[in-house]
C-alpha cells in the first residue's frame, strides 16, 4: 500500500511519469473482450431500441405537456385582456423579486495607464505574384 501512495505522489509531480502510470494501469485493468452469442447480441439490440422508444415517448409527452400549459396560459391571458387591459399589463410584467439578483463591484473599470494592449500583430505572409 505504501508503494502505491508513493507511486501516485511521484506521478503527480512529473507529467510524463503520470502518463506512463496511467498507460501501465490501463493495460493492467483492461478487461478481455467478451464474445456475445448472436441471441444475446440480438436481445441487447432489442433492449436498446425499446429504451430509445421509451425515452422518445417520454420526451414527446414532456413537450406536449409544456405546449398544453403554454396554451392554457395564453387563453387565460387573452380572457384577462378582455376583462381589463391594466390587469393584463400587470400580469405580463416580470416579477423582479421572484429571483433576487444583486451585484457588488465596480460599475466600470478604469483603464491602466501606459498599458500597451496586446491586440496582436498581423504579418501578411501571403506570396505576391507579379506578372
Amino acid at each position: 500500500m505504501l508503494t502505491y501512495n508513493v507511486e501516485i505522489y511521484f506521478c503527480i509531480i512529473n507529467n510524463y511519469t503520470l502518463f506512463h502510470y496511467i498507460m501501465t494501469c490501463s493495460r493492467k485493468r483492461k478487461r478481455p473482450t467478451m464474445q456475445l452469442s448472436p441471441a444475446e447480441a440480438e436481445a441487447r439490440a432489442l433492449l436498446e431500441k425499446e429504451w430509445t422508444r421509451y425515452k422518445r415517448e417520454e420526451y414527446m409527452a414532456n413537450i406536449a405537456q409544456i405546449d398544453r400549459i403554454m396554451a392554457s396560459q395564453r387563453r387565460a391571458l387573452d380572457k384577462l385582456y378582455e376583462e381589463s387591459e391594466e390587469l393584463y399589463d400587470e400580469a405580463i410584467m416580470p416579477d423582479l423579486q421572484l429571483i433576487p439578483y444583486s451585484i457588488n463591484g465596480p460599475v466600470a473599470t478604469p483603464p491602466i495607464k501606459n498599458y500597451n494592449s496586446p491586440d496582436g500583430d498581423y504579418i501578411d505572409v501571403s506570396k505576391k505574384w507579379d506578372n
